[in-house]
């Protein structure tokens, strides 16, 4: 296990070195850009997606366990695509639009469209998987499991 850990350590090293390297490669004002965006995303999460999560979460305790749990999934995986996105969609609002030429097409997508897409998807996949955890548990007569209601 001494190992395992030693190792891990020695190639995480190495690929934060490599990274460093990278990055220092790039002028400053990618570096001033890219930092921007790392600190939006933090704000974005733990300034309005957190609390938002537990505010959802205690809403979440009046749901029956079976949907509950096929939700709690949808918002989980939700989160991060809305981490990354929103940063992305506001780029191009918040800089001048001539710093980004069109052969940059990454930054000229519609990202608020893409959310809305994944997020659909995401729900999608839970209602199917609902659908089919629903189905499943009346073909073999089962019952719900979840807590006592009083």
């Amino acid at each position: 296990m001494r190992l395992a850990r030693i190792t891990s350590a020695v190639i995480g090293i190495a690929l934060l070195v490599w990274g460093v390297r990278l990055l220092l490669n790039y002028p400053w004002p990618v570096l001033i850009s890219l930092g921007t965006w790392l600190v939006a995303a933090v704000l974005i999460q733990d300034g309005l997606l957190s609390p938002l999560v537990l505010l959802i979460a205690a809403g979440l305790r009046r749901l029956p366990a079976r949907p509950r749990r096929f939700v709690q999934f949808g918002l989980v995986a939700a989160f991060p695509a809305v981490v990354i996105t929103v940063p992305m969609a506001l780029v191009p609002h918040l800089a001048d639009p001539r710093d980004f030429p069109r052969v940059k097409a990454l930054l000229v997508q519609p990202y608020p469209w893409h959310l809305v897409l994944i997020i659909g998807l995401l729900a999608l996949g839970c209602l199917v998987g609902w659908a089919v955890r629903v189905a499943r548990d009346r073909s073999t007569g089962r019952e719900p499991v979840g807590p006592p209601t009083s």
